[in-house]
C-alpha cells in the first residue's frame, strides 16, 4: 500500500503499511507483521508523510529504546511483562545491544542498551511486571 517513515521517541523506522482503515492498520517492519490500532481524537487528523526513498531501515523490528535514564541505567521504555533477560551480571554490552524483551499488548518488544560497559546489576527477573521508566539493568 505505502511505506511510511515513523519516528518514535527520536528513532526513525521504515514501516510498510499493508492495509489501513479508520483506527486499524496492518504493517510490516523489518519482515515482521504487526496489527496496530489507535484512537483518533474527535476532529483530529493524523499527520503522516511518505518515507523518502533512502529511508532508515532498523536492524530489528520496531525495537523499544529506553527513554533518558540516569547514567549507567537501562530503563524500561514501556510498561509490560519482562519476558526474557538476555544478559547477566558481569556481561559486557555495547550500545544498541538487545538486553531484554518486554511484552506489552501481546507484542514482544526488544529493549536495547543505551550505553557500552559491563552489567553491574540486573534489577528485574523474567516474569516481573514493570512500569515505564523502571530500572532493568545497571551498567558500569
Amino acid at each position: 500500500m505505502a511505506t511510511w517513515n515513523i519516528e518514535i521517541d527520536g528513532t526513525s523506522f521504515e514501516v510498510d503499511v499493508q492495509s489501513l482503515e479508520a483506527g486499524r492498520a496492518t504493517v510490516m517492519v523489518d519482515g515482521q507483521h504487526y496489527d496496530v490500532g489507535w484512537v483518533e481524537p474527535e476532529g483530529a487528523s493524523p499527520v503522516v508523510s511518505p518515507a523518502p526513498q533512502a529511508a532508515y531501515a532498523p536492524s530489528a523490528a520496531a525495537p523499544a529504546v529506553a527513554r533518558q535514564a540516569p547514567k549507567g541505567v537501562v530503563a524500561s521504555p514501556l510498561p509490560g511483562l519482562v519476558l526474557e533477560l538476555l544478559v547477566k551480571q558481569g556481561d559486557t554490552v555495547q550500545s544498541g545491544d538487545v538486553v531484554a524483551k518486554i511484552e506489552a499488548m501481546k507484542m514482544a518488544n526488544e529493549v536495547r542498551c543505551n550505553l557500552a560497559g559491563t552489567v553491574t546489576e540486573v534489577v528485574v527477573r523474567a516474569g516481573d511486571t514493570v512500569d515505564e521508566g523502571a530500572h532493568l539493568l545497571r551498567i558500569g
